[in-house]
């Protein structure tokens, strides 16, 4: 009889701890899946002013102007569908998102055409980089 109370209380110990353990393991996937694409991102940044020039407008949009003269306007974005997404437009129409999430885009200049940038996500992680003429660098 104390070998079955025992062996039930170790399988209700397990069932109370197996979701929390579950939902750790999926927060952390999630985490690490957020920072691939704040470092696709920042990729695509580097792409879109390779050779040609970065500016801003207002606090809170980026315009990057690559090698070819193709100005492209970086801003946050709210959607019924999509939620918050940082997203790409160009003067021809349409936009592209570049990240999911992105709650707020803040930008900043730091000297002639050197802009800092912080993206704050959903869940209050922050991403910062720095972008100048065609080079970019983040911490």
């Amino acid at each position: 009889m104390v070998e079955c109370l025992a062996a039930l209380a170790v399988l209700a110990a397990t069932v109370c701890l197996w979701s929390p353990l579950v939902q750790i393991a999926s927060h952390m996937t999630t985490k690490d899946e957020e920072m691939v694409e704040l470092q696709a991102a920042q990729r695509q940044l580097e792409r879109y002013c390779t050779g040609g020039s970065v500016s801003g407008e207002g606090n809170d949009t980026l315009v990057l102007v690559d090698q070819d003269g193709v100005r492209r306007t970086i801003a946050q974005y709210h959607s019924q569908a999509n939620g918050n997404i940082l997203r790409v437009e160009t003067d021809n129409g349409g936009y592209v998102p570049i990240l999911m999430h992105a709650r707020k885009l803040l930008i900043d200049t730091l000297a002639d055409n050197t802009w800092v940038y912080k993206v704050t996500m959903d869940d209050g992680l922050t991403f910062r980089g720095v972008l100048t003429n065609g080079q970019t660098t983040s911490r």
